[in-house]
């Protein structure tokens, strides 16, 4: 009898401590995911203050509007209209208009989207005037110059701009949309080159097709280019651009998903992608990168996109077409369109000075080490409440507060220090060069690069060593040689990443359609953007202008 009853009292403790384990268990799991969640998936609007705020410091500005001109900070302007309406922009705007009707009116070629991006810049503070918005998409004739990228943005500014074409226009808003349904590609996506769709350039497409979707043609033609840009998501949630995750492409997705309602699965994905890129306030072109302006306003229009899908409303949005321009006697009183969403944007100061460097990798050290005092501490807890000791108890404590309190600590890996390190560098040697035009010279589009931009033997940069930090890329020793050697380097800086369209005032689409720059690392080229190759110590990058694509 003794045997028995001591069986039937051991199992009771053996079953209690079992309960106590798997409580344990799901407490740890609990404790890990709500931290992970709680840091990874900051607040919207905290996010887009953050960014707001890191533009204004590094302009050096108290007003968001100090001494900001067209061509500074212009996606950051087109976001801060968007979310807030146009109060104390007049200045801005007037001296904007200006600088657009300069370039509009500039002798020779200008490169369309410059253009394009002006507009859609204006037309968020109600102020695209007719004659811009003509020379951006309406009466364009060399928009073919620049390729898919022109005609998908003549489309946005022109649903933008809120003005429908005159009579005797080359393009109307839906011959624009024809054309560029026209260059669709077998998959459903669209891209600068070749037959396979690109993440960047499909979602832009998206955002034009988007707000002309009552048109039969358009809507086949825009559920073709959602699902190729669905299928091109990654499994964390993120797309490639040119082989390799960046940052870019993963916002352009976010604002395509919301331009066309989509609110499911793939837009939560794609947001908590974009969310590993953060650093220093902003965000980073590749996970664990240093700081990168471009990748920060992308982002900034992403978080913007979000922020205006919750209202009903899309980041190119489309105001009511009209047929005569607005009326532009004042920024202040065309802001209607914003009236109701419109609220003060938070103060610079309690965002910037307080927000901290949160790189992927030290991010998930944090997360591993929270979890593990998390598990230790809810084990030990509870342990020490079964049993009902003191000792166990206030570790437990300790433990759960441990791994609270790892997130209030500055956390990186070596790589994430280095990125940040401008001390000791690596020497490289970079030089750029446009010899076969040389032998193709009757093939030169003047309008774009004129005989004068073409030097004698080709070389436009000599092969010249730089110091670099340590992360560099191509594009960092390219740009690095060509300020020294004060030679302009033109690049596309909204929808594709560093992706070099000139150099020394010799550009692309000058000797043909498929002419344009490629480079190459120690002979080898590389399959993703000089911005996103990293270098190393000896490193060889040439840049080389081709006047065809190779097959």
């Amino acid at each position: 009898m003794m045997k028995k009853f001591r069986t039937r009292t051991d199992s009771p403790k053996r079953l209690d401590l079992l309960q106590v384990l798997v409580t344990a268990v799901c407490i740890a799991l609990i404790i890990a995911v709500q931290t992970a969640f709680c840091i990874a998936s900051a607040d919207t609007s905290d996010i887009i203050g953050e960014l707001f705020a890191l533009n204004m410091k590094e302009r050096g500005a108290d007003d968001f509007y100090d001494e900001l001109h067209l061509g500074d900070a212009d996606w950051t302007a087109f976001c801060r209209a968007r979310l807030y309406g146009a109060e104390n922009s007049a200045a801005f705007v007037e001296s904007a208009k200006r600088s657009a009707e300069e370039l509009a009116g500039a002798e020779g070629f200008v490169t369309p989207t410059e253009l394009q991006r002006a507009a859609v810049v204006l037309s968020a503070y109600g102020e695209c005037p007719r004659g811009l918005i003509n020379a951006a998409a309406y009466r364009n004739t060399d928009l073919d110059k620049q390729g898919v990228n022109a005609w998908i943005w003549a489309l946005i500014a022109a649903n933008c701009s809120g003005l429908e074409a005159e009579n005797g226009a080359s393009h109307t808003r839906t011959e624009l949309a024809e054309t560029l349904i026209a260059k669709q590609l077998s998959d459903g996506g669209f891209a600068l080159r070749g037959d396979g769709a690109d993440a960047d350039v499909t979602a832009a497409a998206i955002c034009a097709l988007a707000p002309l979707d009552k048109n039969e043609s358009v809507k086949a033609a825009l559920d073709k280019a959602v699902s190729a840009l669905s299928g091109l998501q990654q499994e964390n949630g993120g797309f490639l651009s040119l082989g390799n995750e960046v940052s870019e492409s993963t916002a352009q997705a976010i604002i395509a998903f919301t331009a066309v309602g989509i609110d499911d699965g793939r837009l939560e994905r794609a947001v908590s992608a974009l969310m590993n890129f953060r650093c220093n306030g902003g965000f980073a072109h590749t996970v664990g990168g240093k700081l990168n302006k471009m990748a920060t306003a992308q982002a900034l229009q992403a978080f913007t996109a979000v922020e205006l899908a919750e209202r009903g409303e899309c980041l190119f949005d489309l105001p009511a077409i009209q047929d005569e321009p607005q009326d532009t006697s004042s920024a202040e009183s065309n802001s209607s369109r914003n009236a109701e969403s419109s609220s003060e944007p938070p103060q610079s100061e309690s965002y910037f000075d307080n927000v901290e460097s949160i790189g992927f990798t030290g991010f998930h050290i944090k997360l591993i080490i929270s979890a593990a005092f998390g598990a230790v501490g809810a084990v030990v807890l509870i342990v020490g409440i079964a049993k009902r000791g003191k000792k166990s108890v206030v570790i437990g404590i300790a433990a759960l507060a441990l791994a609270g309190g790892v997130w209030l600590f500055d956390i990186r890996t070596p790589g994430e220090i280095t990125a940040e390190v401008t001390g000791n560098g690596i020497m490289v040697r970079v030089g750029a060069e446009c010899t076969s035009v040389l032998s193709r010279i009757d093939d030169i589009d003047e309008d774009i690069n004129p005989y004068s931009a073409i030097p004698s033997d080709g070389i436009i940069l000599p092969l010249a060593e730089v110091t670099l930090p340590e992360g560099a890329t191509a594009f960092d020793a390219l740009d690095t040689a060509a300020r020294t050697e004060k030679i302009p380097v033109d690049r596309i800086g909204s929808t594709f990443g560093v992706y070099v369209r000139g150099i020394g005032n010799v550009y692309e689409f000058g000797f043909g359609g498929e002419s344009g720059w490629t480079y190459c690392v120690n002979g080898i080229s590389p399959h993703i953007s000089a911005g996103a190759y990293k270098l190393s110590e000896g490193d060889i990058v040439e840049f080389v202008y081709v006047c065809e694509l190779e097959r």
